[in-house]
């Protein structure tokens, strides 16, 4: 299904020398910028009751960096969770499997799109809705370490957060610090 990339896309591209918001992310002293528009975006972000779609927002993701990124600059994608995909009434079904999650990964690391993902709360419980295929079965957070970019899925734990890939599970704030600005996200 396609969906506009406003509904998914909150702040246009950000950073210095991103159009239209030339801004730094970060202070001089390597502390987040809280008056960036990307960083006020992340910290208004709350729960919502319409389902886990994680494939539709890659797409979007991706269609937008393709269409306004600028040229010869690696981009990426952040893709945060506190779930599975499960249906919530929006879109498509279909669109809502991991399965279609990690076929939009593939697609944007195809174009070269760097792509960090971080679940939040997930465990290796949690499960993909997938009745059949690859996904059936199959944990959450094996499919976050899937659509990252060159991640490998070592479990849910402190360990999978210090061997720096682009995938962290249950992460705490420290063990993020520095990892966005390698991904330039």
């Amino acid at each position: 299904a396609q969906y506009a990339t406003a509904s998914w896309v909150p702040v246009a591209l950000t950073g210095t020398g991103g159009a239209p918001n030339n801004e730094a992310y970060r202070n001089a002293d390597g502390t987040v910028n809280n008056s960036s528009l990307i960083a006020k975006a992340i910290n208004c972000f709350d729960t919502s009751g319409t389902g886990t779609n994680l494939s539709t927002p890659v797409t979007a993701a991706r269609n937008y960096l393709l269409a306004n990124g600028r040229p010869c600059v690696r981009k990426g994608i952040l893709l945060e969770t506190d779930g599975s995909p499960n249906f919530g009434g929006a879109g498509s079904a279909s669109d809502y499997t991991c399965a279609a999650a990690a076929a939009a990964a593939a697609g944007a690391k195809g174009d070269g799109i760097e792509i960090v993902t971080v679940g939040f709360g997930v465990t290796a419980s949690d499960t993909c809705p997938d009745t059949a295929g690859a996904y059936k079965n199959v944990s959450v957070v094996h499919l976050l370490a899937d659509m990252a970019t060159d991640s490998v899925y070592d479990a849910c734990n402190d360990t999978e957060n210090a061997d720096g890939d682009h995938f962290f599970c249950l992460p705490k704030s420290s063990q993020l610090n520095g990892k966005i600005g390698r991904a330039h996200v």
